[in-house]
């Protein structure tokens, strides 16, 4: 008798999973998917609907999989939830660890600056065109960065991981810490985007 309980409770958890919560909410979006991802809306090319049997398929069995397997996949998406809060907190961190830094100077890693610009030192005559980040059309993409030794700034490719220099002190390449200028070390330096890219 209290076995049967605790398997009619069970079922009816699985059953309400099915209809109202997160897990319903993910049984419509793979609905979704399966139904519309091939569809080109931009262009309105056709596409065959996805044939009967195979849509009941999918509807039966994910629903079966929701009635039974409810315990796990609220645990999965328990434990993305977690990491998700996780990695947005680390984002906020980071992200007001360079606002204060951008109050003293610039960063490669600050929201203003981007694409290719001409960077100049208030201090000397020091001028120079750099570029802070790039996109290309093989999803790779460059980004700007400096020697923390000699100074000399680096567009540097995602698929290189080399971030040494080739100055003589093989000094380390950073887009985390303020940028200085070559020639005199200062902090005080303006940056113009010519062009986004």
């Amino acid at each position: 008798m209290f076995i049967a309980i605790i398997i009619s409770v069970y079922l009816i958890i699985g059953l309400v999973s099915n209809l109202v919560g997160p897990l319903a909410k993910k049984f419509k979006s793979a609905l979704y998917d399966l139904k519309y991802k091939d569809i080109d809306l931009f262009y309105e090319t056709y596409i065959p609907p996805v044939p009967k049997q195979k849509l009941i398929l999918f509807i039966v069995t994910f629903r079966l999989f929701i009635l039974f397997a409810f315990p796990f996949l609220y645990s999965i998406i328990i434990i993305d939830n977690i990491k998700y809060r996780k990695r947005m907190r680390l984002l906020n961190i980071r992200l007001a660890k360079e606002k204060e830094l951008s109050k003293k100077g610039l960063l490669f890693s600050s929201h203003v600056m981007g694409g290719m610009g001409d960077i100049s030192c208030k201090e000397c005559d020091f001028e120079q065109s750099i570029l802070c980040s790039a996109h290309f059309a093989d999803d790779s993409y460059s980004q700007g960065y400096q020697c923390q030794t000699c100074g000399k700034f680096h567009s540097i490719n995602s698929k290189n991981k080399n971030l040494v220099c080739d100055c003589e002190s093989k000094g380390t390449l950073s887009r985390e810490h303020l940028l200085f200028c070559p020639k005199c070390k200062s902090h005080k330096l303006k940056y113009e985007l010519t062009m986004m890219t």
